[in-house]
């Protein structure tokens, strides 16, 4: 029984190991796209990218519980495209995201989109990850590619950009959240010269589906 203890231990090892290993290795890949003159252009690139690779790392590393791993949100908000340039084009932004409560790894699938006050509309998806500090407090990490069509908003050089997010959430008893979100988009001069890329700030709650914590309140009722 001891043996088959240390080898289950020693596989969760080998596995947080090879883990945290491909998320350096995505990690690098996605700074060494960007080139040096874009870095500088935009810190925001790295902050985010920062705060994804923080957060996943220590979720992954110390194994700290997802209390909404199998839990389905839909998720409404508001925010403002193009917050950081001062360029005049700040728009309102009206957004929307789904994340089903399918966990892989501590990994959850999204999808989403969102329109701009300028006609601006984006179509997303990728993976998030949850840092969950405590019973209410809530970090989740996004970042996947996206369409975007400007119409009459910023051109960000390309319709097709990588969407990416930190988000901190106060986690409500029943599971739902209120969320401050800042996301970068950009393509990292991967498809042209031109990547201006675009900040956006946005206050979004989120509205659980499933989950243990609504399983049990749906199994009391009468």
């Amino acid at each position: 029984m001891h043996s088959l203890i240390c080898r289950v231990g020693l596989l969760r090892a080998c596995y947080r190991f090879i883990a945290i290993g491909c998320l350096g290795i995505i990690l690098a890949v996605c700074a060494g796209s960007v080139s040096n003159h874009a870095y500088a252009q935009d810190r925001s690139v790295a902050e985010i990218a920062a705060g994804i690779g923080i957060t996943t790392l220590i979720g992954i590393v110390f194994g700290v519980p997802q209390p909404d791993k199998d839990t389905d949100y839909v998720i409404g908000g508001l925010g403002i495209m193009d917050v950081i340039d001062d360029d005049g084009i700040e728009t309102p932004e009206f957004r929307a995201e789904y994340r089903p409560g399918l966990t892989l790894y501590r990994f959850k699938p999204i999808v989403g989109g969102f329109v701009t006050g300028r006609g601006a509309l984006s179509l997303y998806t990728g993976i998030s990850h949850d840092l969950n500090v405590g019973k209410h407090l809530v970090f989740t990490a996004t970042s996947g590619p996206a369409l975007y069509i400007p119409n009459d908003g910023e051109d960000l050089g390309s319709n097709l950009v990588l969407h990416s997010s930190i988000e901190a959430s106060y986690r409500f008893d029943n599971a739902s959240r209120l969320s401050l979100t800042f996301h970068h988009m950009s393509h990292g001069e991967i498809f042209g010269p031109r990547n201006p890329g675009t900040e956006k700030l946005a206050i979004t709650y989120a509205i659980p589906f499933g989950g243990p914590d609504n399983d049990k309140k749906s199994a009391v009722r009468p």
